[in-house]
């Protein structure tokens, strides 16, 4: 048990700390440059390719640098343009630029042989809040689409992920996952009685994940941030190949949408227009453009 004086010294407001962390902008553009895969000279090139070669080669019979260009995007599947349009995620672009950095992020990215016990909707409410209070523009752009994308979280539950885990609405278990994050991200220690409440449903693997969960996400968002890694809306950095994408046109839907949600978060969510919001996410989901990405992912609507 913690000394309940403690938790009196070390537990900020919440309330008060997120009208301090609006007060920052974003910025509006990068730090870093992502790399340009047509700019590299041949060795590097090459360097590059070998990170993804048995990928590339089992889903698109690219055996070398050159091949990307022959690439015929009309003709993909739609899981194979996916993988494609994952490639041009300024985040990877940022820290691949330096491939002796790529080791210390991969278990971010990699899902095998570690299979997450917490459920995805749980997972979004921790990642999209902890992106919110670390101001992370690009970590809370990409899990709202995601989100919404996949069916996770509906455009009522986003409004109530920024309000906080005392917004109207939520039950006991979700509150208590926005509270534990927003302890984590105050105090660094999830509190007796949150950390009971998780226990009502998660085992104690599940906790620990959780806390795990928080973290990684925090040092993303310190990445992002600093780095200034910018949210993408059309593809580049590969010469041809870019450019054939971007004429594709669930390339279009995709950016498109991703350009509307960055749009509502910069002009409405961190201003608190949150009923404004919602109403403008609510005719994004009826828009053709998000129907085309539900295609894309094999889903329709509910």
């Amino acid at each position: 048990m913690r000394n309940p004086k403690e938790e009196k010294i070390y537990t900020c407001d919440i309330n008060l700390m997120e009208k301090e962390i609006k007060r920052r902008p974003s910025l509006s553009e990068p730090r870093v440059k992502p790399f340009q895969f047509s700019e590299m000279d041949e060795e590097t090139q090459n360097l590059h390719f070998s990170l993804g070669a048995e990928l590339l080669k089992q889903h698109f019979g690219v055996s070398a640098p050159v091949d990307f260009y022959k690439i015929d995007v009309s003709q993909l599947e739609d899981e194979k343009l996916e993988i494609l349009l994952g490639m041009n995620l300024n985040v990877g672009k940022t820290v691949e630029k330096y491939i002796d950095l790529i080791p210390g992020v991969l278990p971010y990215f990699q899902r095998e042989p570690f299979i997450p016990s917490i459920p995805p909707r749980e997972r979004e409410l921790a990642i999209i809040r902890t992106g919110w209070l670390c101001q992370a523009e690009y970590e809370c752009i990409h899990h709202i689409g995601a989100g919404l994308v996949l069916g996770l979280i509906t455009t009522e539950e986003i409004i109530r992920i920024f309000k906080g885990p005392k917004a109207p609405g939520w039950n006991a278990f979700d509150s208590a996952i926005l509270r534990a994050t927003d302890e984590l991200h105050n105090d660094f220690f999830i509190s007796d009685a949150t950390w009971e409440v998780l226990s009502e449903q998660y085992d104690e693997h599940q906790r620990l994940e959780f806390i795990l969960l928080v973290g990684q996400y925090t040092q993303i968002a310190m990445f992002l941030n600093s780095a200034g890694v910018q949210v993408a809306f059309k593809h580049s950095g590969f010469g041809e190949l870019s450019e054939k994408i971007n004429r594709d046109k669930r390339a279009q839907a995709s950016y498109a949408v991703d350009k509307e949600i960055a749009m509502i978060y910069r002009e409405r969510i961190t201003s608190d227009e949150f009923e404004n919001t919602k109403s403008m996410l609510d005719r994004l989901l009826l828009k053709e453009e998000f129907e085309i990405n539900l295609k894309m992912l094999g889903l329709s609507k509910a």
